[in-house]
């Protein structure tokens, strides 16, 4: 893990714990067992997360275009990709069980018209994984979409294995 970020990790946690518990799990990466997770509606937006979606409205505003409004049901399908490549300790679209970003959209029961997923293993600041998708034509072109409205945030943590952290932001229009 990257100096910095355990801190971070910590004030995410606390806040992922007391105000928006969808949005962490922690792994024993030699086991690969959920040593905590919590997974429910969100009250409030953790503040990493909320970093994460800060940063990208900003780049929005200097497209001209509207900013993204943080969705429960988007910010619970990113937690549940975020801590199945955690827990599977892989890094990919596709779920363990083979589904897809707008499947995981659809289980959370938005109704989507458009929906795209950016994915990062890493990154260990709002900032750096934000930066790291705008240097990704895919990844920055689903960030300044003009057809998305919605956004939903949230990241896992590993301990050991590869990639210690695994970030998921959806984009994506209900019908």
């Amino acid at each position: 893990m990257r100096a910095g970020f355990p801190a971070l990790t910590c004030a995410a946690s606390l806040a992922a714990v007391t105000a928006s518990p969808h949005a962490w799990a922690e792994y024993d990466g030699a086991r690969s067992q959920v040593i905590e997770s919590h997974t429910t509606r969100p009250l409030a937006i953790a503040p990493v997360e909320q970093e994460v979606i800060d940063i990208i409205n900003v780049e929005r505003a200097r497209q001209g275009l509207p900013p993204l409004i943080p969705d429960p049901r988007l910010a619970d399908a990113a937690a549940n990709h975020s801590i199945d490549m955690a827990g599977g300790d892989f890094f990919a679209h596709r779920g363990s069980d083979g589904s897809g970003p707008d499947e995981r959209v659809g289980r959370e029961g938005y109704r989507w018209r458009y929906v795209a997923e950016n994915i990062g293993c890493g990154q260990d600041t709002p900032q750096r994984i934000v930066a790291s998708w705008m240097g990704s034509a895919g990844h920055r072109e689903n960030m300044l979409s003009a057809d998305a409205t919605d956004i939903g945030v949230a990241l896992a943590t590993r301990h050991g294995g590869g990639c210690e952290i695994f970030w998921t932001a959806l984009f994506a229009r209900e019908d």
